[in-house]
C-alpha cells in the first residue's frame, strides 16, 4: 500500500465503538431470589396462530431469547418484577409485566401494525389509512433502540427521503434535508414543531430524546398546506412524553458509549517522509548533497529544519556524530555507488530520526454518559410526567466537549368530562466547548486533528524540559497544535424554556373546541478568546492572536392557537373538519463584540 505523507491533508473516519454499560429500571417494589423460569407463546391476535421467530428481551438487560416453529419460548430471571418486550416485524411491540413467578405458560398475542394507528399530523392527529401525503412516523421504541444525545440522530438511518448530514463534534448537529435541497441561498431547513410550538434547529436539537415520545416528518406539500411557506422544506412533529394511567413508576435510564478516532491512512514514519522528500529533490535534478546522491545532513537541515534550532536538532538525530561535532563517515557499498553514492558516506539511519506522532497529541478515547430520572404517574381523571436529565460528553478531541442538563414537567387533568386542561414546560441549559478554530473561509483544516495532520512528524511538541513548545512563530512546530489549543477558547452556550398550556371543552363525542397557548425562549451566547501565542494557521477573520469576540442573542416567542373539530361517524362514512385560528409573535434581538 503506497504511504501518504503527514503534510497532506486526508479524510478521517470516526468509529464509534459504543459499549452500554448501563441501561436499566428501577421499581420500587420487592424482588425475588433464584433462577425464575419464565415460559410462554406468542401468537398473532387476529388469528390466533403461532409467531416464529419473535424477538422476547428482557428489558433492561442482554438477556433475551427467540419463540420457536410452535410460538414458544422459555428463559430465565433472576429477581422479580421484569418487563419483557415482544417484538416481530409487521406487528406492534408489546410489553408485559411479570410481578410473581408464572403459574402457567404465559399467551401473548401480538397486533399486526396496520395502517389503522393515529399519528400527529400538524394540528391534528389522524389515521395512517387516511393519509395522502408522505408521512414518516418514530416511535419511543425507536428513539430508545440506541443511544443518542439529539433527535437529528435518532432521525439518523431510519426515514426515508430524508438526508442527514454527520456532525462528529460533541453537540454538533448535522444538517437535515427533507426530499433534497429546494433553494441555493435561503436556508433548507425543515420547520421544526414540539409540541404545537415551532422551533428553531438549534432549539429543537438540545431536547433530551429520552423526553420524546413520538416524532413525524412531514415530506410533501401536505406540509405547505397546514404550516403555510415556512414548511416549504418538511416538517418535523415531535410530541414530548406524558403520564401514564396507572401506578406510579419511577426509572433511571443510564448508557456509557466511547468513541475513538481511527484513521484508515497508512501514514509514513518521519524517516520515510525525509527519505521521501530528499529523494524528491534527488528526481527533480535539485539535490545538491556533498556525497553524491547519499543523505547529507547539511542538505537535510537546510531544506526540511525549518531554520529553527529544535527542527535543526530533530533531523540530526537520523546521522551519527563524532565528538568534535562532525558526521561519521562509512565506505559506500558497491551496489550504492552504483546508485550514485560517493566513496564515502555519512552513517545514516531514518529509523533514529525523531517521529512525533501529533494526532496522538490531540486525541483521546471520548466518553458519553446519559443519565436520566423520571416519574409516570396517571388516573382516570389526571396524568403527570416529570424528568430530569443529564449528558456528559467528552469528545475524542482533547478540546472538544459538552455538557446538558434538561427538566421536562408535564401534566393534564380533567376535573369534568367535557373539561381537559394540561400544561408543560421543559427547560435546557447546554455548555460546549467548540473546540479550537472555525474555520470556514477556506479549504484548510477545520479541528485541531486536521491541523495536526499539517505538521511535520520531525516536529517537536514540547522542549526539553517538557513543556509545550513555544518556537515565537518560526520553524517547523510554529503552528504548534497543543499552544494553539492553549491559547483558545471558543464556548457556545445556550438556555431554553419551553412552556404550553391547554384547554379543551368536549360539547359532544365529535365536536371540541381545543386552545393553545406556548411561549419560546432561547438564549444563545458565543464567545471566544484566542491569547498572544495563537499562532492563527489560516488568518481566519476572527482567529487572529489577542482577539476576542462574544456574541449574545435572545428569542422570545409565543403562539396562540383555536381549534374547532369536527370528527362525526355515519356507518362506514366519516367527515372531519377543522377550523383554525393562530397568531405567532417572534421577538429576536442580537449584540456582537469583537476586540
Amino acid at each position: 500500500m503506497a504511504k501518504v505523507f503527514h503534510f497532506m491533508q486526508s479524510s478521517k473516519i470516526l468509529l464509534s465503538f459504543l459499549a452500554l454499560f448501563a441501561l436499566w429500571s428501577v421499581n420500587f417494589s420487592v424482588s425475588a431470589q433464584g433462577s425464575i423460569p419464565v415460559q410462554g407463546k406468542v401468537i398473532d391476535l387476529r388469528t390466533g396462530e403461532p409467531i416464529v421467530g419473535a424477538n422476547i428481551l428482557v428489558k433492561g438487560l442482554n438477556t433475551g431469547t427467540v419463540s420457536n416453529i410452535d410460538g414458544a419460548f422459555r428463559l430465565n430471571v433472576s429477581a422479580l418484577p421484569v418487563t419483557l418486550t415482544i417484538r416481530y416485524t409487521g406487528y406492534r411491540p408489546e410489553e408485559i409485566e411479570i410481578y410473581e413467578k408464572p403459574s402457567e405458560t404465559l399467551v401473548i398475542p401480538l397486533v399486526e401494525n396496520l395502517l389503522n394507528e393515529v399519528v400527529v399530523i400538524g394540528y391534528g392527529t389522524q389515521k395512517k389509512s387516511d393519509l395522502t401525503g408522505a408521512l414518516s412516523s418514530i416511535t419511543e421504541a425507536q428513539i430508545k433502540e440506541h443511544p443518542v444525545p439529539n433527535i437529528i440522530q435518532v432521525l439518523q438511518g431510519k426515514v426515508s427521503g430524508v438526508d442527514i448530514t454527520s456532525n462528529l463534534r460533541p453537540g454538533g448537529i448535522g444538517d437535515v434535508r427533507i426530499r433534497g435541497t429546494r433553494s441555493i441561498t435561503a436556508s433548507n431547513a425543515p420547520l421544526y414543531v414540539v409540541d404545537g410550538i415551532p422551533l428553531s434547529p438549534d432549539e429543537a436539537a438540545v431536547i433530551n430524546p429520552n423526553d420524546i415520545a413520538s416524532t413525524e416528518i412531514l415530506k410533501d406539500a401536505s406540509a405547505t398546506a397546514i404550516y403555510g411557506s415556512k414548511g416549504a422544506n418538511g416538517v418535523i412533529l415531535i410530541t414530548l412524553q406524558e403520564g401514564k394511567k396507572g401506578k406510579v413508576s419511577i426509572h433511571y435510564d443510564a448508557s456509557v458509549s466511547f468513541s475513538k478516532i481511527h484513521s484508515t491512512t497508512d501514514w509514513m514514519s518521519s524517516g520515510e517522509l525525509l527519505d521521501w522528500q530528499r529523494l524528491s529533490h534527488i528526481t527533480g535534478g535539485t539535490y545538491t548533497g556533498a556525497y553524491g546522491t547519499a543523505p547529507d545532513p547539511d542538505f537535510d537541515v537546510q531544506m526540511f529544519s525549518g531554520g529553527e534550532q529544535y527542527g535543526i536538532n530533530n533531523i540530526k538525530t537520523a546521522y551519527s556524530w563524532n565528538g568534535d561535532g562532525t558526521v561519521q563517515l562509512r565506505p559506500a557499498t558497491p551496489e550504492e555507488i552504483a546508485q550514485g553514492y560517493a566513496a564515502q558516506v555519512p552513517v545514516y539511519n531514518s529509523d533514529r530520526l525523531f517521529d512525533q506522532h501529533w494526532t496522538d497529541l490531540v486525541s483521546r478515547t471520548g466518553v458519553t454518559q446519559n443519565h436520566q430520572l423520571s416519574l409516570s404517574a396517571g388516573s382516570e381523571t389526571s396524568r403527570l410526567y416529570f424528568s430530569l436529565g443529564y449528558l456528559d460528553q467528552k469528545g475524542a478531541l482533547i478540546d472538544q466537549d459538552y455538557k446538558r442538563y434538561s427538566l421536562t414537567l408535564k401534566g393534564d387533568i380533567t376535573p369534568k368530562k367535557w373539561l381537559t386542561v394540561g400544561l408543560s414546560i421543559n427547560a435546557i441549559k447546554s455548555l460546549q466547548n467548540y473546540g479550537v478554530v472555525e474555520n470556514t473561509s477556506n479549504g484548510g483544516g477545520k479541528d485541531s486533528y486536521s491541523q495536526a495532520l499539517a505538521l511535520a512528524p520531525y516536529a517537536s511538541a514540547y522542549d526539553e524540559y517538557g513543556n509545550i513548545l513555544n518556537t515565537n512563530k518560526v520553524g517547523l512546530s510554529e503552528h504548534n497544535i497543543l499552544l494553539n489549543i492553549e491559547n483558545a477558547t471558543n464556548e457556545h452556550s445556550q438556555f431554553s424554556a419551553l412552556s404550553n398550556a391547554f384547554a379543551e371543552i368536549r360539547f359532544t363525542p365529535w365536536l371540541k373546541y381545543h386552545v393553545k397557548y406556548g411561549t419560546q425562549y432561547t438564549q444563545f451566547e458565543y464567545g471566544s478568546f484566542y491569547g498572544p501565542d495563537f499562532t492563527n494557521p489560516f488568518t481566519a477573520i476572527g482567529t487572529a492572536s489577542s482577539t476576542g469576540y462574544n456574541s449574545h442573542s435572545k428569542r422570545l416567542s409565543w403562539t396562540l392557537e383555536n381549534l374547532l373539530l369536527f370528527d362525526k361517524r355515519f356507518g362506514i362514512h366519516a367527515i372531519g373538519a377543522t377550523l383554525l385560528q393562530e397568531s405567532q409573535e417572534n421577538i429576536i434581538t442580537g449584540i456582537n463584540m469583537r476586540g
